[in-house]
């Protein structure tokens, strides 16, 4: 609280900012400006703290479905996608993890080993065995699944 007007907030702050956009009523295609996050949030846009409060803001947001894309206004505004646009943002993170995936694994086997300890290179060989085996195996996603839904199907049921 910084003047005598304003009412305690709730921490996490960007927990009781989630709240205020839901109890508004939050909507796909909502918009928001930096402005409300500045204030919800208690930081100013150019520093760590704004960013990684809207950071926690959107995977929040994520669990009730919505997507806050940062485009738009020159960067001011915040904007929940429309539903139909959030395919896009499930591809988006699919192609995100098999790059980092990657680039796990180039990182790894890029290391020089012979300048770690014995216990560092043991962690690090099991580690990056672990990388690469999941980056085998989400590249060859398709084939497993069939193999998987022929033998085994309810292998493959999501739950929630």
């Amino acid at each position: 609280m910084s003047d005598d007007n304003q009412k305690p907030r709730k921490l996490p702050l960007w927990n009781s900012c989630v709240e205020k956009m839901k109890k508004d009523g939050i909507g796909y295609g909502s918009t928001y400006n930096a402005e409300f996050f500045e204030e919800h949030l208690g930081e100013p846009r150019d520093t760590m703290e704004f960013a990684l409060g809207v950071s926690h803001v959107r995977r929040a947001l994520e669990h009730d479905g919505f997507y806050l894309s940062g485009r738009g206004g020159n960067g001011t505004d915040f904007r929940v996608v429309p539903v139909e646009r959030n395919c896009e943002v499930l591809k988006k993170y699919g192609r995100d993890a098999r790059m980092a995936l990657q680039r796990g694994c180039i990182l790894g086997t890029s290391t020089p080993l012979h300048l770690l300890g014995a216990e560092d290179r043991r962690r690090h060989e099991a580690i990056l065995e672990r990388l690469a085996m999941q980056s085998v195996l989400v590249a060859r996603t398709n084939g497993i699944v069939k193999v998987v839904k022929r033998h085994s199907p309810k292998l493959l049921s999501v739950k929630k």
